[in-house]
């Protein structure tokens, strides 16, 4: 066997990081996939998410193992520089640049600044990771505008390919940045197996248990959940589980507040954040995983929450829908918090037999949706060299 091509991935958190959620899971997936086809070098920060502090036991600003063949190097904060970038560029001399996501300052705007030197044949990839979508872009939008007007001013654009987790994010892509559609491939992310077989759990009529696992942010969408659950009739005993890191402590507060206020039939845990290899475990023990999103690219969470047999109750604004024709859960438009207020009342009226039968068209909905069978060979496309003619001069 010939020698491998080198892909570079630069991303801002990675395994084995938790706390960011679907974003280091898309991509410590990925290279676990392809670490077969490729010489994959990961350059990512030495703490997790909002940690103030390295990962124990970890030595920073060196090449590390990783998996069966890759390597990463954990970026201590003084060394995340576009001098540093640019080394790293030239050192690993990939032929491939995969960037995890459209707005990280130091893990994709420096790179993409050090891009232009880089050899002809060497190809760039950025997958923006949802954060082009209407529900992101809500947040600190000026700010994320005035980027994006400039990268299209400046022409930093130009020949990069975009990878787009599916048809909703390929249509943002192009509203946003105006690039050639033949630069944009849809694929999925790299997924986790779903489970062999549902893990049995107790279900009594007229009691439910929630789980909102993710990151604590106006994203997420949590406080619509707790004003859906204020309207929940007394006689439906609710226990929601709120299991994420905090992002926006000002959001958290109204969380706080609102969790004060609602009745006493419902109860709320706060756990904090949980490791990924956790995830599962708390999935099970809980009879429905809940997320409002305004817009999530993929939804790992939700990803594993069916994989584990659970029904999700979801926004209309992910690519997971026709759950309730599939007997999977439900997606629901945010114009209608009266609608999951009824879902929750319906899932808690279920006895143990409509709900194992439930917990089963999950697992069933998740097996047909979640296969990695043929993403090797697409993800080598994606990363090889048969990519379509770069965009013609004057546009990105």
């Amino acid at each position: 066997m010939g020698k491998k091509p080198r892909l570079l991935v630069f991303t801002q958190w990675f395994a084995p990081g938790y706390r960011a959620g679907g974003p280091i899971r898309s991509t410590t997936n990925l290279v676990g996939l392809l670490e077969d086809r490729f010489d994959i070098h990961v350059v990512t920060s030495d703490r997790d998410f909002g940690s103030a502090e390295p990962y124990p036991g970890l030595t920073a600003d060196q090449w590390l193992p990783h998996g069966a063949a890759s390597r990463v190097m954990y970026l201590s904060p003084a060394r995340q520089t576009r001098a540093r970038m640019r080394a790293l560029m030239a050192e690993v001399n990939a032929e491939c640049t995969y960037l995890n996501s459209m707005f990280s300052p130091r893990f994709t705007l420096l790179p993409l600044s050090c891009a232009r030197w880089r050899a002809a044949g060497g190809r760039l990839v950025v997958a923006p990771r949802g954060e082009l979508l209407d529900g992101a872009l809500q947040y600190k939008r000026l700010k994320k505008v005035a980027c994006l007007t400039a990268m299209r001013a400046t022409g930093t654009l130009r020949g990069v390919t975009f990878h787009a987790t599916d048809d909703q994010e390929q249509r943002a892509i192009l509203a946003r940045l105006r690039v050639n559609p033949a630069r944009i491939h849809v694929l999925p992310n790299v997924p986790e197996p779903p489970v062999r077989e549902v893990t049995p759990l107790v279900k009594r009529p007229g009691a439910v248990s929630l789980l909102f696992l993710s990151r604590v942010a106006p994203k997420k969408n949590l406080l619509f959940l707790l004003d859906c659950l204020r309207t929940v009739p007394e006689t439906v005993v609710t226990r929601l589980t709120i299991a994420g890191p905090t992002e926006d402590p000002a959001y958290w507060e109204q969380c706080s507040n609102r969790i004060a206020a609602l009745p006493a039939h419902v109860v709320v845990t706060v756990t904090g954040a949980v490791s990924h290899d956790r995830v599962r475990t708390a999935m099970a023990a809980h009879h429905c995983y809940v997320l409002p999103t305004f817009g999530e690219n993929y939804g790992h969470a939700i990803a594993e929450a069916l994989g584990t047999g659970r029904p999700v109750l979801i926004s209309d604004q992910t690519p997971w829908r026709g759950l309730e024709a599939a007997g999977a859960g439900w997606d629901l438009p945010l114009s209608d918090p009266g609608a999951f207020r009824d879902a929750i009342v319906t899932l808690a009226g279920m006895d143990q037999p409509a709900f194992d039968a439930l917990a089963g068209s999950a697992l069933s909905y998740a097996r047909t949706r979640i296969r990695a069978s043929t993403l090797t060979e697409d993800y080598a496309t994606l990363f090889g060299h048969d990519m379509p003619p770069t965009s013609q001069p004057g546009s990105p």
